[in-house]
């Protein structure tokens, strides 16, 4: 504000505070800056929240699926007892057709056929799975053979200029796709909308 200061000679003078001025200005206009901070402040812990309350949901979705696994566990461990239960039962009937195979046999007079030592069906069993061992070597070089030729022609494919430039375009062309369909969230919207005006509204 503008003092007037009576001097001792003749004439007076006025001397301005422009100090006080700028200061009312500043801190009016920081006053307004604050209220907006103050407004973002608002909605920042609005949206905190939202991210705590999807952070429980999705621990309980972790939780409920260390359940699932567990669950699966348990019902593989009871599969394996099925199956073993299973390799059992085929044993016992197996040994049952043999059994009635060679009673009926000599019941009608006929010589039961007699099976190889132990050591030769050995022999015949490790051979018949080396073999089928090697077939399925063979057949898996086959396919490795196959699957490394096809890596190698996308890798050459993937590292050339045109398939680098038709890459970025479809990328851009997905990205503008994908921000036309889904555009900024309506929450979000008014969030900013509100938060301009410096308005805190508790439902956003």
């Amino acid at each position: 504000m503008p003092t007037t200061v009576t001097m001792t000679g003749p004439g007076t003078t006025t001397i301005v505070d422009d100090a006080a001025a700028a200061i009312v200005a500043q801190t009016a206009a920081l006053g307004g800056e604050l209220l907006f901070m103050s407004t973002d402040l608002f909605y920042l812990r609005a949206n905190l929240e939202s991210l705590v309350e999807q952070s429980k949901i999705q621990s309980k979705a972790l939780s409920d699926l260390s359940v699932s696994i567990a669950g699966l566990s348990a019902a593989t461990s009871n599969l394996g007892v099925i199956q073993a239960a299973a390799a059992a039962n085929q044993i016992q009937t197996n040994n049952f057709k043999v059994a009635a195979t060679k009673q009926t046999m000599a019941a009608t007079g006929q010589t039961p056929p007699t099976m190889p030592p132990i050591p030769d069906q050995m022999t015949e069993v490790i051979t018949n799975s080396m073999t089928l061992n090697a077939a399925a070597v063979t057949e898996g070089a086959i396919t490795n053979f196959i699957t490394t030729q096809a890596t190698a022609a996308q890798t050459w494919i993937v590292g050339t200029e045109t398939y680098k430039d038709v890459t970025n375009w479809l990328k851009k062309q997905k990205d503008t796709l994908v921000s036309a369909i889904f555009p900024p969230s309506p929450k979000g919207v008014a969030q900013s909308a509100k938060s301009i005006t410096a308005v805190k509204d508790p439902t956003l």
